[in-house]
């Protein structure tokens, strides 16, 4: 990713990876974007919760697609 805030690059890790219907938890969107997870759960609570939103809505999606 190119240079930009960490809140921007983790925002558009988030939707770039649920776009691309990819399975998403906190420590993929932390790998995606080189920060430790850590830093999601104490500096950004609002994304951890985003990804954790997104992340029970893809478990309701696939149940139903079964």
């Amino acid at each position: 990713m190119p240079d930009m805030p960490t809140r921007e690059k983790l925002l558009a890790c988030v939707r770039e990876m649920e776009q691309a219907n990819e399975p998403i938890n906190i420590n993929k969107v932390a790998d995606k974007c080189g920060v430790s997870h850590s830093l999601i759960y104490n500096r950004h609570p609002d994304i951890k919760g985003m990804i954790n939103d997104l992340k029970k809505k893809q478990k309701a999606d696939i149940q139903v697609e079964q």
